[in-house]
């Protein structure tokens, strides 16, 4: 599966319907520290492609008003060792996955 930008979309739930899961916890680095809620994040495609159900951690910062209530975030190697493989082509701008 070639996903590649600009022409791939992203489905994902929206913040006020991921299921929480846990307490709230305190996480900080070298200078500063903020709360995070676990969430469970499913339900969530890229172009056609479902990534897996996983726990993740939700909090606000700097960028949530400016994200308009979308979700932002990285896609971790938790997800990525899903997929046999994972290719970052940057020259071509896509991602392959096998």
């Amino acid at each position: 599966m070639v996903l590649q930008s600009p022409n791939w979309t992203a489905n994902w739930p929206t913040p006020q319907c991921l299921k929480k899961v846990g307490a709230t916890t305190k996480i900080g680095a070298v200078s500063c520290t903020t709360s995070v809620q676990p969430v469970v994040f499913d339900n969530a495609l890229i172009s056609t492609v479902k990534l897996p159900t996983v726990t993740a951690a939700s909090s606000t910062n700097a960028l949530t008003a400016q994200s308009n209530g979308k979700i932002q975030g990285l896609i971790g190697a938790d997800i990525l060792s899903t997929f046999g493989s994972v290719t970052f082509d940057f020259k071509n701008q896509r991602v392959i996955l096998g």
